[in-house]
């Protein structure tokens, strides 16, 4: 952390300053429990870009400590290799695998597969982990270089690091030895971005372009802050059929609000040129695992060629 933070110096042309972002540090620990998180503290402060960037270097350690210390991270089996969790299949990424390989092959499975996009708030590379060590465990290890194709994960605000689709061991290992080779705190400042900052055009453009042709829109785990939500301010006509949000927790009040926002921006013209009709929502007060099991059918048939 702190040859991180003395990199983050020397690239601004400071003179040793890293006591000023340890203050930085110190303020964000004690307001943490009074902020709505790191980000919204951020937000408040974007004006002190010190406190910005030790904000995003701590953020981009916590995630790389937390993929370390996840069994997703460093579960391997007999032969020593990365395995899946066991209990893999009571998560949503197992559960949602399930539907996408049932009465399929591994090509099918894989053309399936490039139907889907991921639109992944997170900075962690939980999704790449899981589909790069599944596929080739549940197919045959050829087609982990084919993930590369199929595999479509877009992360509007950046990610801790790049990910080797076809060599998931390169995370992995019995003493973490061989991983997080590719995250670099003091890289954090440019690898990341708050909701404040936003997301690149490009990624908003490409985030359009995938829903304007997708038949359902699932959010799962999603918070619906406002900034996010208007990521998915779709084009006007779109294929969109289905949209089920889970909200799980949340109270009516909030469930109500936040159907309401998602009617403003999925919205589709009238062929005929009448009155915007609103997309149907489901709001589920589920699991995000739950909300794939109990809409199995429904996802089932959005994924039929």
């Amino acid at each position: 952390m702190v040859d991180a933070l003395k990199a983050l110096d020397r690239a601004a042309n400071g003179e040793g300053r890293v006591g000023e972002y340890q203050k930085s540090g110190w303020k964000i620990r004690d307001n943490m429990g009074l902020a709505p998180s790191i980000d919204n503290f951020m937000h408040t402060h974007q004006a002190d870009s010190k406190l910005v960037e030790f904000g995003k270097v701590a953020i981009l350690r916590c995630i790389a400590r937390a993929e370390l210390g996840s069994s997703l991270f460093s579960s391997v089996n007999e032969a020593g290799t990365a395995a899946l969790p066991r209990r893999i299949g009571d998560t949503w990424l197992g559960r949602l695998f399930q539907r996408l390989v049932s009465g399929r092959d591994a090509e099918e499975f894989l053309a399936t597969l490039s139907k889907v996009t991921f639109v992944c708030f997170n900075y962690d590379r939980c999704i790449e982990r899981f589909f790069s060590i599944a596929v080739p465990s549940y197919f045959g290890p050829q087609y982990g270089s084919r993930l590369n194709e199929a595999l479509r994960v877009i992360h509007p605000y950046g990610v801790i690091g790049d990910y080797d689709l076809s060599n998931p061991w390169v995370l992995s290992g019995r003493d973490g030895s061989k991983a997080q080779p590719d995250v670099n705190l003091s890289d954090a400042p440019a690898r990341i971005q708050t909701f404040t900052e936003g997301a690149d055009s490009g990624v908003v453009d490409e985030i359009a372009k995938h829903f304007s042709t997708s038949r359902m829109a699932v959010f799962l785990g999603f918070g619906y802050h406002k900034l996010n939500l208007k990521l998915f301010d779709l084009p006007k006509r779109s294929s969109v059929r289905d949209v089920i949000a889970s909200c799980y927790e949340e109270s009516e009040s909030n469930i109500s609000d936040i159907k309401d926002e998602l009617g403003r921006l999925l919205f589709v013209d009238d062929s005929r040129g009448s009155d915007q009709l609103s997309r149907p929502i489901t709001m589920y007060k589920a699991t995000a695992s739950d909300v794939i099991s109990d809409f199995s059918r429904l996802i089932d048939r959005s994924l039929l060629p």
